[in-house]
């Protein structure tokens, strides 16, 4: 089979054009709140943050100014919020979702602002609360420790309650060290169709996990 050289040089230029596409890509996902907790889907969010892994200091610091630049550049375009804390037990911000609005957003960052350290990771509390909220079409659960149930308890009450319902589940690992933390949340993403991103503060793991998730990404339309 023979090429003209007009044909290898069009294809040339579209396959350069293809390299920088997804070069681009890879910029963009490795900056600020993407970085850290990924991409965020959907249009009325429920934020579930696990503050059991945390500790007064620069840990916390940290963490709540990564949550504000997440609230900054992401949640902020959504058009419903809720939020909610969880460790041994949960704290909610609202009872329900609020629709986005400037006095929301200041009440979500002044809540971050607020957040301190627990004990305990019941994920499985902080799912029955809000699951049932069917006003909602995405959940983000941040998780910074192993949680308390197994990923069968977890995964069997996830699937039951999205179960013909078109709710995405997003579950962040936020640095953390503990693979079997890393495993159920992973494995809990995989069992309901969701998305799963790793975050490492050195690097490592969460580079290798987002490097999976490129070409999985390519049909995002914010490309």
């Amino acid at each position: 089979m023979e090429f003209t050289e007009e044909t290898v040089a069009d294809f040339e230029f579209r396959l350069s054009e293809v390299i920088e596409l997804y070069q681009h890509r890879i910029q963009w996902l490795l900056q600020d709140s993407r970085k850290v907790f990924g991409v965020m889907k959907g249009t009325k969010v429920g934020l579930l943050v696990d503050v059991s892994h945390l500790s007064y200091g620069p840990r916390l610091l940290d963490f709540q100014k990564n949550l504000l630049c997440l609230i900054d550049e992401q949640l902020c375009y959504k058009k419903e919020l809720y939020c909610l804390s969880f460790s041994a037990d949960i704290s909610p911000l609202w009872e329900s979702p609020k629709t986005i609005n400037v006095h929301v957003l200041h009440e979500a960052r002044q809540w971050v602002q607020e957040l301190e350290p627990g004990r305990g990771c019941n994920l499985l509390k902080a799912l029955r609360h809000v699951l049932p909220m069917r006003d909602l079409n995405s959940l983000v659960l941040i998780v910074g420790s192993c949680p308390d149930q197994s990923f069968e308890i977890l995964c069997d009450y996830a699937q039951q309650c999205t179960l013909g319902r078109k709710v995405q589940i997003h579950t962040v690992t936020y640095d953390c060290s503990s693979p079997a933390s890393i495993a159920v949340l992973k494995s809990l993403a995989e069992a309901v169709g969701g998305r799963y991103h790793c975050y490492s503060s050195q690097g490592e793991v969460g580079d290798r996990e987002r490097g999976k998730a490129f070409f999985s990404l390519a049909d995002d339309s914010s490309l």
